[in-house]
């Protein structure tokens, strides 16, 4: 039976644990993760970690509900900061840049979340699933804040959502947010899947010889982007 363990130092041996596991995913990708490597690592007994995290499919739950929970403070910070004091389009671009310096800052951690899936585990839903929404939900509550304000002029080619798609994009959206249209989820998961895409790009080494300056190429590229979903500078 395992023995009693302080609350702060057990907090503290987590988070080492949990840090040797992303230095581990960082070096070797998500095939060369094991606990017997991570207890290695940190120059402990393999059985001790059990302690901590019942399995390894406990352990990368726990990296993801980690990584989901700092991206989505990062976004979450950005849609604040600009609150009042930028247009939406302003404000918008802030929430993207956002995205990105995240993403670039932490590839490891973004690559687990959105990357390749890892042999073998299967994220919980329930767990992973509200905390992706969450870093989702400030980009869509603003585009549904400025469509509210006269400033989302959404595109004829963005309103015809499938029927197939629109069951999908009802569980996007806030109980408060019933009166807006569909149409401004599917604009919003375009939109991410274009900043994805170049995150990835950028992260695994493909824009390098192709754009020069990643950050710059980034930039403008979002406000083309704005211009096209029709929110407007004001």
């Amino acid at each position: 039976m395992p023995r009693p363990i302080n609350h702060q130092l057990r907090q503290a041996r987590a988070d080492d644990i949990l840090a040797a596991a992303r230095q581990q995913l960082a070096e070797h990708g998500t095939e060369g993760l094991s606990l017997r490597a991570i207890a290695r690592r940190l120059d402990l007994a393999p059985n001790s970690l059990y302690n901590y995290f019942p399995s390894l499919d406990d352990l990368i739950t726990a990296l993801l509900v980690d990584a989901f929970g700092r991206f989505a403070e990062a976004v979450t910070a950005a849609t604040a900061s600009s609150a009042g004091n930028s247009s939406w389009a302003q404000r918008f671009a802030t929430i993207c840049a956002a995205y990105r310096s995240w993403a670039v800052t932490n590839r490891t951690d973004y690559d687990l979340i959105f990357g390749s899936a890892i042999p073998g585990y299967h994220a919980p839903e329930d767990v992973t699933g509200p905390l992706g929404l969450r870093s989702f939900q400030s980009a869509l509550r603003l585009l549904i804040d400025a469509w509210r304000a006269g400033a989302l002029a959404i595109p004829a080619r963005y309103q015809a959502v499938p029927p197939e798609v629109a069951p999908h994009l009802h569980l996007l959206m806030q109980p408060d947010e019933a009166d807006a249209p569909l149409a401004i989820a599917f604009l919003m998961l375009v939109v991410w899947s274009r900043l994805h895409g170049m995150v990835m790009l950028e992260n695994h080494g493909h824009y390098d010889s192709a754009v020069g300056e990643t950050a710059a190429f980034y930039a403008h590229a979002v406000s083309c982007l704005i211009d096209e979903i029709g929110l407007r500078g004001t």
